[in-house]
This record gives C-alpha cells, structure tokens and sequence, in this order.
C-alpha cells in the first residue's frame, strides 16, 4: 500500500509538473506573438499660437487614422506626424498631432471628420533619418469620416 500511495504521488508530482510547464511554454509563446499598442501616447490637438497641446478622445464624430511612416524604405520611428487642415502648414495655428511607434504608425484615435494633410515636424526629426530638408511627399490629403478608419502610407524619399 504504501509503495502504492508513493507511487500516485510520484505521479501526481510528475504530472504537476508537466502541466505547469505546458502552461508556462503557452504564456511565454502567447506573449511573444501579442503585439504591444501601436502607441500609447494619446492624440494631441495643439494651438500653435497659443503654445498648447491637450489629447482628444473619440466621440461619435471623430474617425481614425492610420499612417505608417517610411524614410527611404525604412520604418519612420518616433517622427512626429501632424495633421493640418490647409495644404500650406504656415496657415495653420491648429495640428493634430502623433509621434509614430518604433514601427513607423502613427494611430491616430480620434480626429474630427474632414480633411486633413499629412506633414511632419522638421525641428523635432530624427537625427539618423539625416536633414529632412527635400524629403517628400509631405502634404498628402486624408479625408477622415465618422466611425472610420483611414489607411496613409507616407514614404518619405529624397
């Protein structure tokens, strides 16, 4: 009997074991394949001329989009995109504003429906993309509706 009760225990030891290191192989492999938020920091509506930027939350009158940055074939990371109103950025007191992940996405969550051009911000570009002086397309025209999602690939080329 009592090599009997060992024995179950042995088993029951064993079995323990094997089945929290199943376990543990599936949180490992599950966390490896999840993928991080594209970026954390929130939307920000900035006032240029009053030197303010607050974030925006969704509502039901504001759509998304979706930018994914490329710098000559390469990721565009941690660019500051900002999205204008008018084609000519000087006429703008008000931007929209996101800094693009790791990745080169740049979400954006929550923006009023219209129209929008995309560009980005000289004076805060990374110093190993190079000057961005004479990289293009910037300009590029979204239209954003309500409730939707808006894809913009923007490969900056010189």
């Amino acid at each position: 009997m009592r090599k009997f009760i060992l024995g179950l225990a042995l088993v029951l030891v064993l079995g323990g074991l094997a089945f929290g290191g199943y376990q543990l192989f599936l949180f490992i492999k599950n966390r490896q394949l999840a993928t991080p938020p594209e970026n954390e920091q929130p939307v920000q509506r900035c006032n240029f001329k009053e030197g303010t930027c607050v974030p925006v939350t969704a509502t039901a009158e504001t759509g998304q989009v979706r930018i994914l940055v490329t710098v000559e074939g390469k990721p565009g990371s941690f660019i500051e995109v900002d999205l204008f109103t008018t084609p000519n950025p000087e006429d703008n007191l008000v931007a929209y504003v996101k800094i693009s992940s790791q990745d080169g996405v740049a979400l954006y969550e929550a923006v009023p429906a219209g129209t929008y051009y995309v560009f980005f911000n000289n004076s805060n570009f990374p110093e190993e993309f190079g000057e961005p002086e004479g990289l293009g397309p910037v300009g590029q025209k979204v239209v954003i509706t309500k409730k939707q999602t808006q894809e913009v690939n923007l490969d900056l080329r010189r």
